[in-house]
């Protein structure tokens, strides 16, 4: 078997390239990306019909190169702080009604001047027009409300 890949090492490099990139974007993980830099260049290597020991040695160095050169990029956007949406930062802010909320029925209320789909916190509560309240939850366009404390 390992024959037969060292006299097809081109075709099989470039179907461990293939088979990486597919990998790759289907995990959105950044876990085979060095692997495939490292299959390309044993494809390189495999093109001027170096040995098969060195095409391999080529790819765990080529792979072990590309992952450390990265590896500082990768945690620096991994680790960086997540920044709220803006409609993260209307929870615990102080709304008004403007639209009565209902236990059958969602209201609207008016914060941070924007007007939001309301509906309340806790089953069965009723707020009216002109009363505040706090944003204690968003789900999807709606935000969901509780009494002042």
């Amino acid at each position: 078997m390992f024959d037969f890949l060292i006299s097809h090492a081109p075709i099989s490099w470039l179907i461990l390239v293939i088979l990486l990139i597919v990998v790759e974007v289907a995990t959105y993980q950044l876990v085979a990306v060095w692997f495939a830099v490292g299959a390309v260049a044993a494809l390189v290597a495999s093109l001027f019909e170096l040995s098969g020991t060195v095409q391999i040695v080529v790819f765990v160095i080529v792979s072990a190169i590309s992952l450390i050169a990265s590896r500082p990029m990768v945690k620096k956007v991994q680790s960086a702080p997540k920044d709220k949406t803006n409609a993260d930062r209307v929870i615990g802010r102080t709304a008004r009604v403007i639209v009565p909320i209902t236990a059958e029925q969602k209201g609207r209320v008016h914060v941070d001047g924007l007007d939001w789909s309301a509906a309340a916190q806790t089953m069965g509560e009723y707020f009216e027009v002109g009363q505040e309240v706090i944003v204690a939850r968003i789900e999807g366009v709606t935000v969901y409300v509780e009494k002042q404390r």
